[in-house]
């Protein structure tokens, strides 16, 4: 199985981690600006994208517009069943 790192828009951590360590980098579509500020290019982004103007085009995402879910509740269903992933170590950013 592979590890992932999930980062979520909300408080920025303290100290950024060793994502070395991680085989997959997945963003809400609110983390995705404070990972750019950082130069940290996720392997996915995911959400309604209702935080983001427009979408890099090197970068795969998937829109997920049900608003019965928050981005978080959905950034666990989708890469687990996307891959064959872990469930993520979570960072609010």
């Amino acid at each position: 199985m592979n590890k992932v790192a999930l980062f979520l828009n909300g408080e920025k951590p303290k100290n950024i981690p060793d994502l070395e360590n991680y085989d997959w980098i997945v963003c809400t579509d609110g983390a995705f600006h404070f990972l750019a500020e950082i130069q940290i290019i996720p392997d996915l982004i995911i959400g309604d994208f209702d935080s983001i103007d427009a979408l890099p085009r090197d970068i795969p995402h998937l829109h997920t517009p049900d608003q019965n879910f928050t981005d978080f509740e959905k950034a666990l269903i989708h890469p687990v069943s996307y891959t064959h992933l872990t469930l993520p170590t979570i960072y609010s950013v």
